[in-house]
């Protein structure tokens, strides 16, 4: 899947023509999973945020993948650095910055509670 870096913004107004350039790279899909201090996979709410503090969480398909690879797909994502948090319905968050470069997915896991 191919996305585009950020660029100048675009002003479109009736009747005129301007050009805009549109480049498109590979993106990188998140899969994202979340454990307890235990290990075990758990539920939470996620934020990805750019570097600028922009959300950036968009779910790819199905929030939830199968039994076999639990977790959350985000995504696809620019190159770039990012703000992967996720929090449990107790509050307790998790945190990590990642940097994708284009890559078919990346692995993030979160542990909720780590000391």
């Amino acid at each position: 899947t191919q996305v585009s870096a950020e660029s100048a913004p675009v002003r479109v107004a009736s009747k005129s023509e301007d050009q805009v350039d549109l480049v498109l790279r590979e993106g990188t899909l998140l899969h994202v999973v979340v454990e307890d201090a235990e290990g075990k996979v758990v539920g939470a709410s996620l934020s990805v945020r750019d570097e600028r503090g922009r959300d950036q969480t968009r779910y790819s398909k199905d929030p939830r993948t199968s039994e076999a690879a639990p977790g959350w797909m985000i995504g696809p994502l620019a190159s770039g650095t990012y703000t992967v948090t996720a929090t449990n319905h107790d509050g307790v968050n998790a945190t990590a910055s990642v940097r994708v470069a284009g890559e078919a997915q990346h692995e993030v896991k979160l542990v909720l509670g780590a000391q």
